[in-house]
């Protein structure tokens, strides 16, 4: 934030010490050296690159998708009257569940046009997966799909940080593995 409002912003007319009681002059004097040098310049365009290729960007801020599903499962709790359904049992909400959730605005809009279109389109894959006509499989699960896009090897979309594909999904299916097999057996 002190990058970005004091040093290339629009709050370049005053010091942040003045401000900021943590800051001395000094101190702010070797940040700002720091920031202005090219090293660091190239690393922030690297990164505002990155930034810009993210189509869907969520609006958690530092909450993250934990908190978010904590959160849901509490409103979920407090909207079910009594012995409707228990909400204790909850240890996982579906991943597409939460991605839109992550990407709706307090008033309930997507955030963009591109996100609001794959919000329907899980929307859909719901609706055939309840009729029978769509079944997800491990990583090719609903928001998958609707993405179009395979799960990253590392992470699973729309579940936050630290959560593995084995921990999401479960460990590999029998079908899984011999695919898998099968796979190792052509390369030799």
């Amino acid at each position: 934030m002190l990058t970005s409002h004091y040093i290339y912003g629009s709050k370049t007319d005053k010091s942040p010490c003045e401000k900021y009681q943590f800051l001395d002059e000094q101190t702010w004097q070797a940040f700002k050296l720091k920031r202005l040098d090219l090293a660091f310049q190239a690393k922030r365009r690297a990164a505002q690159e990155i930034t810009k290729k993210n189509v869907h960007p969520h609006k958690l801020s530092r909450e993250g998708y934990e908190k978010l599903e904590l959160k849901m499962i509490k409103e979920a709790s407090a909207s079910n009257p009594i012995g409707a359904s228990d909400t204790s049992t909850i240890t996982r909400l579906p991943c597409h569940v939460t991605w839109k959730r992550a990407r709706q605005r307090p008033s309930g809009e997507y955030t963009y046009e591109e996100t609001a279109s794959i919000a329907r389109r899980i929307d859909e894959l719901v609706e055939q997966s309840t009729q029978g006509t769509f079944t997800p499989e491990g990583r090719e699960d609903i928001l998958a799909v609707a993405i179009g896009r395979p799960e990253h090897y590392g992470r699973v979309q729309g579940v936050g940080k630290f959560i593995g594909i084995r921990q999401f999904f479960g460990p590999p299916t029998s079908h899984h593995s011999k695919a898998m097999s099968v796979m190792r057996s052509s390369r030799v």
